[in-house]
C-alpha cells in the first residue's frame, strides 16, 4: 500500500498540463451469502482472458467471450528482444525507454478495458461472484516447456504470467468498488479435466477433447478451463471457505 500524491504532468504531444490528485475510499468487501452465479475467468498467451458464467455448479455456460491479447504479447516480445538488443549510446536507450513506455501503456490500458467489460458483464448478471485462478500456486508449479523455440516460449509464459496478475488487480478493486465478490481456486488441473464429465482428456492446438468414450466433449482448452475455474468455486461456496467477510477495504 504506497502512499500516493498528487502531481503535474505535462503532455508534450498536446502541450497541455494535466493535474492528478488520488482519493481514498472506504467500501466493504462483499459478501457471497446471496450468490447463485459464477463467472469463471482463465487466462491464456494469445487470449488474455476468457469468461463464462455458470446459473447453477456443472450447468451449461452463458455469456462467454474471449478476451484477445495476441497483439499485446507480440508488442511485448519485440521489446523484449530490442532491450537485449539495442543497449550502449543515451541515444539508443532514450528511443528503446521511449517505446518501453509505449508498451506499459498500451497494456494498462487494454487491461483496464477488459477488466472494465469483465466487472460491468458481472454487475449485469447479479447476484454473481467472479471466480479466478490463484496465481501464487501458478508461479510454484507451472513451467514452460522445452523445445526449439523454448526461450521464446519462457518469455511468452512469464509475460503471460504478469499480464493476468496485473488484470486480476484490475479486475478486484474494480469489483470492490461494484460490490462483486471475487474468489481465488487452486488451477489444479482446472485445463486437463472435462467440465461435463470429469475425466481427463487430451489439449491440442488451444482444444480440449475428453478421452470419456461416453463423452467426447470437445471445445476450446481456456473457455473448459473457465467452466472448471467456476465450479471450484462454487464446491468453496457450499463449504463455506470462499472470501469475503464484510470487512472494509480502502481503494484509491
Amino acid at each position: 500500500n504506497k502512499k500516493a500524491y498528487p502531481f503535474i504532468h505535462w503532455d508534450k504531444r498536446h502541450d497541455a498540463f494535466y493535474f492528478q490528485y488520488p482519493i481514498t475510499r472506504e467500501l466493504k468487501e462483499p459478501t457471497p451469502e446471496k450468490v447463485t452465479r459464477i463467472m469463471g475467468i482463465d487466462r491464456g498467451v494469445n487470449q488474455i482472458a476468457v469468461s463464462a458464467i455458470l446459473n447453477t455448479p456443472n450447468d451449461k455456460p452463458h455469456h462467454i467471450h474471449f478476451y484477445s491479447g495476441g497483439h499485446l504479447m507480440h508488442t511485448k516480445l519485440k521489446y523484449q528482444l530490442i532491450r537485449k538488443k539495442f543497449t550502449g549510446t543515451k541515444g539508443v536507450n532514450r528511443r528503446r525507454g521511449k517505446f518501453g513506455i509505449k508498451v506499459a501503456r498500451i497494456s494498462r490500458n487494454l487491461l483496464h478495458n477488459i477488466a472494465k467489460q469483465i466487472v460491468s458483464e458481472a454487475q449485469q448478471n447479479q447476484p454473481i461472484a467472479i471466480a479466478l485462478e490463484d496465481l501464487q500456486i501458478i508461479q510454484g508449479q507451472k513451467k514452460p516447456s522445452w523445445g526449439r523455440a523454448r526461450q521464446e516460449r519462457r518469455v511468452r509464459f512469464l509475460l503471460s504470467n504478469f499480464t493476468y496478475g496485473t488484470l486480476q488487480k484490475f479486475i478486484a478493486y474494480k469489483a470492490l468498488r461494484a460490490g462483486v465478490p471475487v474468489g481465488k481456486v487452486k488451477p489444479d488441473y482446472t485445463s486437463q479435466v472435462c467440465y461435463v464429465c470429469g475425466q481427463i482428456g487430451e489439449r491440442k492446438s488451444g482444444f480440449f477433447k475428453c478421452t470419456n468414450v461416453n463423452c467426447g466433449k470437445k471445445l476450446n482448452a481456456d473457455l473448459n478451463a473457465a467452466i472448471n475455474i467456476a465450479n471450484a468455486l462454487y464446491k468453496k461456496l457450499e463449504a463455506g471457505t470462499m472470501m469475503g467477510n464484510g470487512e472494509s477495504q480502502a481503494i484509491r
